[in-house]
């Protein structure tokens, strides 16, 4: 029973809030994106009797109710010029974009509890081993089975983080599928798994890990640099690769520090162009 004198998110059991979306968009579709579970700010209460009591719709912390919905994401600001549109984004426009390029989303998780308000994947599904209400009604999305057999043109699988075990969305993708599923063909930049090829059924799909839609994963400092973005900027910008490359950051200008900045930002939406766009298996941060 949850215990109505608390309101602490780890004790309220929330359900996703638009994973019917997916029931109107079958038979037609190539490509599927595949994320965890909504922010807490945008996501449905279920009382003790799995009825939503309360549809959580925080203004202040949503650009809108639906997937990638938080106003800190960049999620759909990449994919936007990813695919070179420039229309608003809005529900209609984020779903148009998909319906034209034969992609359709989803999550992972279908309801789960968190630790405070957080979105990140390691506080979600947490379980208290006397809770016997969130054992019981925890549960993956596994309706994400069916949308995979209804588009038998699918081809391409695109997760939203890049860890293939545990708490991230492939790590909850093979438990749907009670790990019946082999992997092979896996394809790393210095140790990011960026794609391989996943074996379900009988039927092969090409699976992108997309890094998360934040620049502060991707480094260039003295003692941790990500290979794929060395690669990008040297083949970007050699010249001003080759102006900071041996430069301490503590000796880095202004201007330098910035155009840093903006190349971390214009790198990740190059990622995820070619893996929603071009479907690049073999992408290692050179273009």
């Amino acid at each position: 029973m949850i215990k109505k004198n608390r309101i602490m998110p780890i004790e309220l059991l929330e359900q996703h809030p638009y994973l019917e979306y997916e029931k109107k968009h079958m038979g037609k579709y190539t490509g599927l994106v595949i994320g965890s579970f909504p922010i807490y700010a945008c996501s449905n209460i279920l009382d003790e009797n799995l009825n939503v009591t309360q549809e959580n719709n925080i203004q202040n912390k949503i650009r809108f109710r639906f997937f990638y919905g938080s106003n800190q994401s960049k999620f759909w600001d990449y994919v936007f010029k990813a695919f070179d549109n420039n229309n608003p984004i809005t529900i209609s426009n984020c779903i148009k974009l998909l319906e034209d390029n034969k992609i359709i989303i989803t999550d992972a998780l279908y309801r789960t509890n968190r630790r405070a308000q957080s979105s990140a994947d390691e506080d979600l599904m947490i379980v208290e081993k006397s809770d016997n209400f969130m054992i019981e009604n925890i549960s993956l999305n596994y309706g994400v089975k069916d949308l995979i057999n209804k588009n038998s043109g699918l081809k391409n699988l695109f997760f939203t983080a890049t860890g293939l075990d545990g708490k991230s969305p492939f790590g909850w993708f093979r438990r749907v599928f009670e790990d019946n599923l082999i992997i092979e063909e896996v394809y790393q930049v210095a140790g990011r798994i960026w794609s391989f090829v996943c074996i379900m059924e009988e039927r092969r799909f090409n699976c992108f890990m997309l890094p998360t839609p934040k620049t502060r994963g991707i480094h260039f400092t003295d003692n941790q640099r990500t290979l794929a973005y060395c690669n990008y900027l040297h083949s970007r910008d050699v010249d001003f690769y080759n102006e900071i490359n041996n430069l301490p950051m503590v000796d880095r200008s202004p201007n330098q520090k910035h155009r840093i900045k903006e190349y971390r930002e214009s790198f990740l939406i190059e990622t995820y162009k070619q893996a929603l766009v071009l479907n690049n298996s073999q992408f290692d941060g050179t273009i």
